[in-house]
């Protein structure tokens, strides 16, 4: 099992619409995602792999997830950051495509999400009380991310992910991993657990 993830923004985050877009085409966890395409497709490496992040009131957390058998854990490690830094460094630049097939993908399974009046109630007073958003605010949010432009998604996902801060946590047996790490040159922190 492998886990990167570093610091992230709060509910402030000002581009939070853009940038889980230009995730979700990063590694959204679908078929249609880079990694996903690479790691499973291309590579037949992983069932499942996926990012996310998670904004609270004080902070949040930016994190991928995946498992992996132990011989393909330093390579996976790598791609994840490969795939990162070419859509960072342009590249490979997210496209019109991948966008317009993340967003129709989304307004295909958002709503699944409010099939009750007491989701959207709580949805809605969530988001006044806590949050300090509109009560209009879930109407808001699909005009937002159905208006967003492949440019706009490249450029946030440039501005907010930072693949050098990933902290990576492998669970693992070490004599199956540590040897690809240590050729490589990468200091590793082994924390035993019985």
């Amino acid at each position: 099992k492998i886990k990167m993830g570093y610091d992230f923004y709060g509910w402030d985050f000002k581009e939070r619409v853009s940038f889980m877009m230009a995730n979700r085409v990063f590694c959204g966890g679908g078929f249609d995602s880079r990694l996903m395409k690479n790691l499973r497709v291309e590579k037949g490496y992983v069932y499942s792999v996926y990012g996310d992040f998670n904004n609270s009131m004080n902070g949040g957390d930016y994190y991928v997830f995946t498992e992996v058998k132990p011989e393909n854990a330093y390579e996976t490690v790598q791609i994840v950051k490969d795939e990162m830094n070419a859509i960072t460094s342009k590249t490979k630049s997210i496209t019109d495509q991948e966008l317009f097939e993340m967003v129709n993908l989304y307004n295909a399974q958002f709503p699944a999400y409010y099939k009750d009046v007491s989701t959207v109630l709580d949805n809605v007073v969530f988001n006044l009380e806590l949050r300090n958003r509109g009560k209009n605010y879930l109407n808001e949010f699909v005009k937002q991310y159905n208006s967003l432009t492949a440019s706009k998604v490249q450029a946030d996902f440039i501005t907010y992910v930072k693949p050098d801060n990933f902290i990576t946590v492998i669970i693992a047996k070490k004599e199956a991993i540590l040897q690809q790490f240590e050729e490589k040159g990468i200091k590793v922190e082994v924390i035993e657990i019985e």
